[in-house]
């Protein structure tokens, strides 16, 4: 008993000269470790309702509403992955350290665009030609036979709003731009080389950008093609389309042409030092390459290849090239 009461009076005496363990909350508050996954935060201000975290939250924690200009997340589902703020384009989302204050009702957290919902105007229609005179019956042999000319169907009529802007010479048509468009607001048709954005979808999140391999997409305001009165920006003589005069077995070429990738460019790989991971295979956007482990084998169906790129850059030996 003595021995007992002697380890008692000897804690107690280091008690009396030691800090308490305990921290006197909440007039002092706790300092976190760094890295600590606390809670999801949100800079509304900065969000464009792209919904990219809403799409990549693992528990589907994440609700986006652009048309009631809504960000909604579920923190009993959330997971504090981090991952919204690793896909977020405009980086609005972060996660802090700390953990949010206990309610007395479960209940979502809710926050609300300043201003109210964003704006979802209808994409403007392409500029209406003059009305030309009427020709003069002398002339009217000479106009059946003449070639008509009309203009590409990428235009732009934006001057506010950041669109993605095409560098057309440089673009294979590899679609990576459309299949990373978290809206759809982008098509691409490579057999007829048509590539067009629905400015009135586009939320100007940079996706497009980031993923073009040939880099020949950027995000910025104004128009391409076009002034706001509908004049040209560019000489009507360079960029125009001859879809009347051309013959028959010149359109077959040129289709052919561009099935089979226009460029003439295709990857080649150095088997010898290939781990055949078939990284290649999964980041080419036509499906052109075969890639086959057990045989050792590396194939690519040059009519379907883009000549993008996509599979240099995702090649982590570096063996292939264009």
């Amino acid at each position: 008993m003595s021995t007992k009461i002697m380890e008692f009076a000897k804690t107690a005496l280091k008690n009396m000269f030691k800090e308490p363990a305990t921290l006197n909350y909440p007039a002092e508050p706790r300092e976190y470790p760094e890295r600590t996954r606390g809670h999801i935060v949100i800079d509304i201000n900065e969000c464009i309702f792209c919904g990219m975290c809403m799409r990549n939250c693992p528990p589907r924690a994440i609700t986006v509403d652009r048309a009631k200009g809504t960000w909604t997340l579920n923190r009993f589902d959330c997971i504090q992955c981090n991952y919204c703020s690793t896909v977020c384009p405009k980086k609005c989302l972060k996660i802090v350290p700390g953990y949010t204050e206990p309610a007395e009702e479960k209940a979502e957290f809710v926050v609300n665009r300043p201003g109210g919902p964003l704006p979802t105007p209808k994409p403007k229609a392409a500029p209406k030609a003059a009305a030309k005179p009427a020709a003069k019956a002398t002339e009217g042999t000479a106009n059946k036979n003449k070639k008509k000319k009309v203009l590409p169907k990428h235009y732009y009529t934006s001057n506010i709003t950041p669109v993605p802007h095409n560098n057309i010479d440089e673009c294979v048509y590899c679609a990576m731009c459309a299949r990373n468009c978290p809206v759809r607001a982008i098509t691409v048709d490579r057999a007829t080389k048509l590539w067009e954005v629905n400015e009135g979808l586009c939320v100007d999140c940079g996706q497009c950008e980031t993923n073009c391999p040939k880099k020949c997409i950027e995000l910025k305001a104004g128009s391409n093609y076009y002034l706001p009165d509908g004049t040209p920006t560019y000489d009507l003589k360079e960029g125009l389309e001859d879809t009347t005069g051309a013959s028959k077995e010149e359109a077959a070429e040129e289709a052919g042409g561009a099935e089979a990738g226009g460029v003439g460019k295709v990857p080649t790989c150095n088997v010898d030092d290939c781990i055949f991971c078939g990284a290649c295979a999964g980041g080419c956007p036509a499906g052109a390459i075969t890639v086959d482990a057990a045989s050792g084998t590396w194939k690519v169906d040059e009519n379907a290849c883009v000549s993008c790129g996509a599979c240099v850059s995702a090649c982590p030996q570096g063996v292939i090239s264009l």
